[in-house]
């Protein structure tokens, strides 16, 4: 059996002033009672891109021993390549700090600070083979454009990343693995519940910033290669909804939560081995006390 920890938007930063840090270790102390194998991480690690949040970012994955590939898997999340916009005058002047940024300098920079938790190449997408498990990690993070995406926050696979993810995908040894897609933008608004009704409004009233381009096409793509699961994060909520036959699980809501009760949660996939007599998949949502 293969126990995946999925997580995301921890939003990391040295000040703490966010709360992620204190969020971070309480929800890496449960997860390490659960005796997890590998723990992935869909986007927004830190919340800023800046060096000193990196580092910071970098010693708690150590305190867990998960800067190693086999353990750890990442992908950037917005605020990771673009940051996030503060409060007050220097908010207004973000949109401004997004078109100034250097698009592939800060996705180099990303993943050199957390090399080791790559394949030999830093690059996207790359694969990690588990077992009977691939993984398949995207940068689901669109370049900046005034109309389309003036804060960084919108989506897209482009050209060249679609093309080589559709040559890992068409791989012969993966062929009959159970192949998980990890990115960091979400497919789907969520449903409006009692405990939450507020946050689906939220979303689709600032969905010319929180969106992915192309998702109709990627999904077509991922449904021909047979992809079994969706791991992404971007909206701080915790859930599991379909898109055709692919089962997309979201954990954002793992450190700091945006929605109306609260509740941090992230969500634990049990993947049998290929020598395993139990076949069924099981994905928990585990509530962080």
């Amino acid at each position: 059996m293969f126990k995946i920890a999925h997580i995301s938007d921890t939003h990391l930063r040295l000040d703490d002033i966010n709360g992620g840090g204190k969020a971070f270790v309480e929800l890496m102390e449960d997860i390490k009672k659960k005796n997890c194998d590998h723990v992935i991480l869909s986007g927004d690690l830190v919340d800023n891109v800046n060096e000193k949040d990196f580092r910071f970012a970098k010693e708690l994955l150590k305190n867990y021993d998960l800067v190693r590939g086999d353990k750890f898997t990442l992908v950037p999340g917005n605020h990771d390549i673009f940051g996030g916009a503060e409060m007050g005058i220097e908010g207004l002047k973000f949109i401004f700090k997004c078109s100034n940024a250097d698009y592939d300098l800060n996705v180099k920079i990303f993943a050199e600070h957390f090399n080791e938790s790559f394949p030999e190449t830093i690059e996207f997408p790359y694969l990690k083979i588990f077992d009977n498990v691939a993984i398949i990690a995207l940068n689901s993070i669109d370049r900046w454009d005034i109309k389309k995406n003036p804060e960084g926050s919108n989506g897209r696979i482009d050209k060249m990343e679609f093309e080589n993810l559709e040559k890992l995908l068409s791989i012969k040894k993966i062929k009959k693995m159970i192949k998980i897609v990890v990115l960091h933008h979400h497919f789907g608004l969520p449903e409006s519940t009692e405990e939450n009704p507020a946050h689906p409004v939220w979303l689709a009233g600032i969905d010319v910033k929180m969106k992915l381009y192309g998702k109709k096409k990627l999904l077509k793509l991922l449904e021909k290669y047979k992809v079994k699961m969706i791991l992404h994060g971007h909206t701080h909520i915790s859930e599991i909804y379909t898109k055709g036959n692919i089962v997309i699980i979201n954990s954002s809501a793992s450190a700091i939560p945006l929605t109306d009760d609260r509740v941090r949660s992230y969500h634990i996939i049990e993947i049998p081995g290929k020598k395993d007599e139990e076949r069924e998949i099981k994905i928990e949502k585990v509530i962080i006390p």
